[in-house]
């Protein structure tokens, strides 16, 4: 009996098809890890992580919006990183301009054209008994409709088909658009902060200068008194700058962190299906430590 450890990449449009696949596989014998076992209060990203880590292979259900979602591609690229079996499965064309380069190199299970011979290659890479294959077949009816334009290319799903809660809790939930407008007060921030250490810079030279060479008070080991006193003023100067650079190297600190909360949400945003109310306002409350100037 094969002793795999599956996990399942998706994107949450195509839920249904990737939870009734798992169950699939799990009736085989394979131990399946889908976003669907994270536990309440558990951390996303570190749940993922340690599940790509135990992985062998990595179930990849490729479609249009799979492609352009950064948290399935994130997914995809580490688990290339940690050597992991790739097993993709196209449900769905995908519209050329939408698949990651580093898909197109990918040997995919064309589920879309011939369900029952891209899941016999499937059973047979993995070392199952190919008589399964009609219980992957049926799962076909789970895959959604795709939306064309008029020249017939294929375009991603709008959040339309959302349900009425989701949609609530994407409302609710902090924005992309909000993200980056406090990245970008944080840049603000920390460029008016250089200033103003530049400033106080040139304002000890320009003292220097005029100590040295416009009163030209001497600074020598004769006269100490003029020596101390041009020490401290420079000394005060300099403490005028200690506030700045603290404060850039909080916002520096606070693009960062933003920067990792971006990623958050992408995961986030791929199973806010299974979010609370509660769990949408800690994020938000999260976030909200992070514009504080």
């Amino acid at each position: 009996m094969p002793t795999d450890v599956i996990f399942v990449s998706y994107s949450r449009k195509d839920k249904a098809f990737a939870e009734a696949i798992a169950d699939e596989f799990e009736k085989l014998g394979a131990k399946v890890w889908i976003d669907r076992e994270i536990n309440l209060g558990k951390a996303w990203d570190n749940e993922i992580d340690e599940a790509l880590g135990e992985a062998t292979h990595m179930v990849l259900i490729m479609s249009t919006p799979a492609a352009i979602s950064e948290n399935v591609r994130d997914e995809v690229s580490e688990a290339r990183e940690l050597g992991k079996e790739m097993v993709p499965i196209l449900i769905e064309q995908i519209d050329p301009e939408h698949v990651p380069f580093r898909w197109k190199r990918m040997q995919y299970a064309d589920f879309l054209g011939d369900p029952e011979r891209a899941m016999k290659k499937v059973l047979t890479h993995f070392g199952y008994d190919s008589g399964a294959v009609k219980r992957f077949v049926k799962l076909r009816d789970l895959i959604r409709g795709i939306p064309k334009t008029s020249n017939g290319k294929i375009v991603p799903l709008e959040d339309s088909d959302m349900n009425e809660r989701e949609q609530k809790l994407m409302d609710e939930l902090i924005s992309e658009e909000e993200i980056d407008a406090a990245t970008e007060m944080h840049h603000r921030g920390r460029k008016k902060e250089f200033q103003v250490i530049a400033l106080v810079l040139i304002g000890i030279l320009l003292l220097f200068i005029m100590v040295k060479f416009i009163l030209k008070i001497p600074l020598d080991s004769e006269n100490m008194v003029n020596v101390i006193a041009t020490a401290v003023a420079c000394a005060l100067c300099l403490g005028l700058i200690v506030k700045p650079i603290g404060k850039v190297r909080k916002h520096t600190r606070n693009i960062e962190l933003l920067r990792l909360f971006k990623v958050k949400r992408a995961r986030l945003v791929n199973i806010i299906d299974k979010m609370s109310d509660d769990e949408i306002n800690n994020t938000n409350e999260e976030f909200d430590t992070l514009i504080v100037i």
